[in-house]
């Protein structure tokens, strides 16, 4: 199929295949099947704020050969919610790609960010590791957005990419690793592809990191302290190292210390930490992930169950606040943070059960707002086996990205970019911890939405996606009637003499 006529029917899916909920959400089918002889598949996802009426997201899809062919991108008017153009950004061309244990290691493809200005489309690559262990890295100018002269190209043997490449002060940085992993290299070049600098990260005589760098990326952006440091971001460790472009070191690394790992562990039982993702202000940076709760202190290995997390520090590593979301006794993991005005954005997925990955059942995705001493969270897609991997805020709205596969009936790997207005958040006050997800079915629905275990006595509201309440009154035989509802997306959420029993979440009215 060329590749046009994919982009035709990719957009026809796109904007048919969820009509019910195309006021709110585009799904792109990414060809790629999972299976138990192929569950790995890294899509490679990407959510950017273009403008204020643009958003940017872009993947990887396979053709029929189940393997990573191609890198697509389309840009989407976020007032309407229409798919305004569809670019080719990558395409693998029968080259044969590096593969590891886990899977093939996903090629790069993207306009170069520029962090001097932040914005900048005059500098494209596209970066891959054949399957002879040549890393390739192209180098390109643009016109009108689109790549459009090679201006260099890079070969290394026996590397890879391992994070986007970024332009500051004129200088190309960018971050890669030996495919064996016993070293990383962090390099610059000027604009002609000539080499500047390099800095070796390596491991010392007993096989210990000299500088941690197998779960570093960046360079993120410049630090808000220092103009000369560059932000690398760490998971698990829940630490930034900066990177000083001078003495082309990294000088200091912030992180959350043991004293401060020991309290948490006392005071509210806190395990370890993945660090997913981390969101940058000017007093300093915050931390989200997943983190594993304990029954007994003394044995760390005792793990109650995994839920949201998130810290903040400041420019100086002091810790400043942690918190700690999501439904008792219900796995949950956070994947992608925001802040804008003050005000936190969580996202990720609850109901987690342990299984294959791309397999994972009953997975919903949870949205958590945090302003303050107040929190906010809602549920939605039901449990459609969705993961909530990126948010991002742009005026009124809330875009999130997420993904989904169920390896057991054999289906694709789906991504999707559902838009949720600021306003579902206003009838949603501060939520105690114990309040678990509700669950509801079916959905989408035509007439009746049925519970599970609800109170008997129980009241509902159920709220537009403009947060307007549009319909209210009390359960009956653990359903509510929707049937007078337009067809569109709302939110429901029960409650008993004014206190809430469940997360809010969302469903369809077809």
């Amino acid at each position: 199929m060329k590749f046009w006529t994919l982009l035709f029917v990719l957009s026809l899916i796109a904007i048919l295949g969820y009509s019910q909920n195309s006021y709110s959400n585009l799904s792109f089918h990414t060809n790629y099947v999972t299976n138990s002889t192929n569950p790995y598949c890294n899509t490679g996802l990407k959510l950017e704020v273009e403008s204020n009426s643009i958003i940017t997201v872009s993947f990887l899809q396979s053709l029929d050969s189940n393997y990573l062919d191609q890198r697509v991108q389309h840009r989407i008017n976020s007032a309407n919610f229409t798919i305004t153009d569809s670019t080719l950004l990558w395409r693998r061309n029968g080259r044969s790609l590096f593969r590891d244990n886990f899977g093939f290691l996903p090629p790069n493809a993207g306009i170069v960010e520029n962090l001097t200005i932040q914005t900048s489309a005059n500098y494209f690559y596209e970066c891959y590791t054949a399957k002879d262990s040549t890393m390739n890295f192209s180098f390109f100018s643009t016109h009108l957005g689109q790549k459009d002269s090679l201006v260099f190209i890079i070969s290394l043997t026996g590397r890879f990419l391992k994070s986007e490449p970024k332009i500051y002060n004129n200088l190309l940085y960018f971050f890669t690793e030996m495919l064996n992993g016993d070293s990383a290299f962090i390099t610059s070049y000027n604009l002609n592809g000539n080499q500047l600098n390099s800095l070796t990260l390596g491991t010392d005589s007993l096989g210990n990191p000299i500088v941690p760098f197998s779960l570093m990326r960046g360079p993120m952006l410049v630090s808000p302290s220092n103009s000369n440091r560059l932000i690398f971001e760490n998971a698990l460790t829940n630490r930034i190292d900066l990177f000083d472009i001078n003495s082309f070191s990294i000088t200091s690394s912030l992180e959350l210390s043991w004293i401060d790992r020991i309290q948490l562990a006392n005071s509210k039982r806190w395990g370890s930490t993945i660090a997913l993702d981390y969101a940058h202000s000017s007093s300093g940076f915050s931390v989200c992930g997943i983190l594993t709760k304990m029954i007994d202190l003394n044995d760390p290995n005792s793990i109650q169950y995994l839920k949201y997390y998130s810290i903040d520090l400041d420019w100086s590593g002091n810790l400043l606040r942690s918190e700690e979301f999501g439904p008792e006794n219900i796995d949950s993991r956070a994947y992608g943070v925001e802040i804008q005005d003050s005000i936190k954005y969580i996202i990720g997925s609850t109901q987690f059960s342990s299984a294959s990955i791309k397999a994972q059942e009953y997975r919903q995705v949870m949205l958590v707002r945090q302003s303050g001493v107040h929190r906010d969270s809602v549920l939605f897609f039901g449990n459609g086996n969705h993961v909530g991997l990126y948010v991002k805020v742009s005026g009124s709205n809330i875009f999130v990205l997420s993904e989904n596969s169920n390896v057991w009936t054999n289906d694709s790997v789906f991504v999707n970019v559902t838009k949720i207005p600021k306003g579902v958040f206003t009838s949603v006050k501060k939520i105690d911890s114990k309040i678990t997800s509700l669950t509801l079915y079916p959905n989408p629905t035509s007439q009746f939405i049925r519970f599970q275990n609800i109170k008997i006595g129980a009241e509902y509201k159920i709220f537009d996606m403009n947060g307007r309440v549009v319909d209210e009154g009390s359960v009956g035989n653990n359903s509510v009637n929707v049937e007078r509802l337009k067809s569109a997306t709302y939110f429901i959420q029960l409650y008993d003499q004014n206190n809430f029993l469940h997360r809010p979440i969302m469903f369809v009215k077809q």
